[in-house]
């Protein structure tokens, strides 16, 4: 090849070859479909993945050309040797302070580690619903095939089934406080009902494969805030950091001290921002922990409770039950900051307040303020009611899911409500959301159609589990859809 000729790509060393003209071909590629991409300016696309297969595609040839050209050169066998990230181990300490560990060289070190208030989101309103509490009537409509849709003929909302369950076979989205999303909204983790977690390609909706994961509790799988292909659980006292991708896990870290580690008896999610997960150590010297992922710092306070602190939405500062139902606000060190909130119920979540400012959100049937959505201000801990009597809607229905969606929508929750039997009316036997905002808005989207409210004898498995996207463009929800013989995951999409 001469070297005026235009295909030709010389190397740093000298060298020339096929490879270069290989390199510049799929270069050229690359570039025409950017070229080819229609993106109108200031416009939304109608669908936020229609985009991302082309680019993708190309970019993955380009990846592979040069992963192939780098093989050739060197004359490797092609398998690529890796360092392992070491494996942080605590320091013991029993202090408040934070510990001096070994940060990791995972991806997670990637995220911007601030201390200022997470920023509250508007998003816009869903397309289909009925807004308030006006009373609606529940009209029957069968079950939708598997990748086909329906409309609740009560709300306008298109509900599509991503999931095929067969009989006495049980598919849910995760425990509300934990997100069934990855935080690109790429990848959706559901558990089948035996153990197993099954993960699913959110463009598609076709399932991908099962994971070898054995967290100690349905609840405690966790999604890593930064890396949209890794999630955590514990296992004994080690944090497991595993690759979806590559379906292979590591020990990410190890609480030195702890026989075992966990978050206890509730469902506790990594936080929005500064992603901190808040555990217990069971072992001689138990106590509460804070976990850090950017800068693998543990905070341990001596506490026999067996409560975990769980995070606020900004992961500066963490809300402790006790067994009487209250609890008390505790600053970053795990130390009491003298707020009580007078909780009566351990179903929470976190959200952001318009202000910026961490707000808990729980279910209120009994206290100074009640309701199916009220939220606690975390400075002074006093209730507002969102969706209760003082606001218009009728006295909570039992078994209520609270979900909120990630930094794309922190001040979005997802609600589900299993009510009487006899549903009828208003909130008893839906689906919704709330909008914070300066004036929250309420929107009820569909009719779930779970029996969990009749005692079926799997109404763990059947109930309304309900999960919101981390862009809070989507929702899932399981529900039996009124057969009580197998339950299903549905989709509802809110992007206007």
């Amino acid at each position: 090849m001469s070297p005026d000729d235009p295909n030709r790509i010389d190397d740093l060393d000298g060298e020339e070859g096929l490879v270069d003209v290989e390199l510049r071909a799929s270069v050229r590629e690359l570039q025409n479909h950017f070229d080819a991409v229609p993106v109108p300016p200031l416009a939304r696309p109608a669908s936020r993945k229609s985009l991302t297969a082309p680019i993708l595609t190309a970019a993955a040839l380009v990846c592979a050309v040069v992963a192939g050209a780098l093989l050739l050169r060197d004359g490797s066998s092609g398998v690529v040797e890796i360092p392992e990230s070491p494996v942080a181990t605590e320091p013991e300490t029993a202090s408040p302070e934070p510990t001096d560990g070994v940060p990791s060289t995972d991806p997670e070190n990637e995220v911007p580690v601030t201390t200022g208030e997470v920023i509250y989101v508007d998003v816009a309103p869903p397309a289909a619903g009925v807004v308030g509490a006006a009373p609606v009537e529940r009209a029957p409509v069968g079950p939708p095939a598997t990748g086909a849709t329906v409309i609740d003929p009560a709300f306008g909302t298109e509900i599509t089934r991503i999931t095929a369950s067969g009989p006495d076979q049980y598919q849910q989205p995760l425990a509300a406080a934990v997100s069934s999303w990855n935080i690109d909204a790429t990848r959706v983790l559901l558990y089948r009902q035996g153990g197993e977690f099954v993960l699913y390609d959110a463009a598609g909706w076709e399932p991908l494969r099962s994971l070898d994961i054995d967290p100690p509790d349905i609840e405690q799988v966790y999604w890593s805030r930064s890396d949209p292909s890794l999630l955590y659980y514990v296992e004994g006292a080690d944090l497991i950091e595993h690759d979806v991708e590559g379906n292979s896990g590591r020990v990410r870290h190890t609480f030195a001290g702890c026989d075992s580690v966990s978050t206890g008896d509730l469902a506790i999610g990594i936080s929005l921002q500064n992603p901190t997960l808040g555990l217990t150590c069971e072992g001689p010297e138990p106590a509460i922990m804070a976990y850090r992922f950017a800068t693998d710092e543990v905070v341990r306070v001596a506490n026999d409770g067996g409560h975990a602190p769980t995070p606020t939405a900004s992961g500066t500062r963490f809300v402790l039950t006790r067994d009487d139902g209250s609890a008390e606000v505790l600053d970053a060190e795990l130390n009491p900051t003298g707020v009580s909130l007078d909780l009566r119920n351990e179903l929470f979540a976190m959200a952001v307040a318009p202000d910026g400012s961490d707000v808990l959100v729980a279910t209120m049937f009994e206290g100074e303020v009640v309701g199916t959505v009220v939220t606690f201000n975390l400075d002074t801990g006093q209730p507002r009611a969102v969706i209760g009597p003082n606001t218009g809607f009728p006295f909570p229905p039992t078994q209520t899911a609270l979900s909120v969606g990630a930094t794309g929508a922190p001040g979005r929750i997802a609600v589900s409500i299993v009510g009487e039997s006899d549903v009828s009316g208003v909130l008893g036997g839906e689906v919704l959301i709330v909008d914070l905002g300066d004036d929250p808005t309420v929107v009820r989207l569909a009719h779930h159609r779970s029996t969990a409210a009749d005692g079926a004898e799997n109404a763990f498995f059947v109930r309304p589990y309900v999960s919101i996207s981390p862009d809070g463009d989507q929702l899932l929800f399981s529900s039996d859809w009124e057969n009580g013989t197998s339950s299903d995951t549905f989709v509802i999409d809110l992007a206007p």
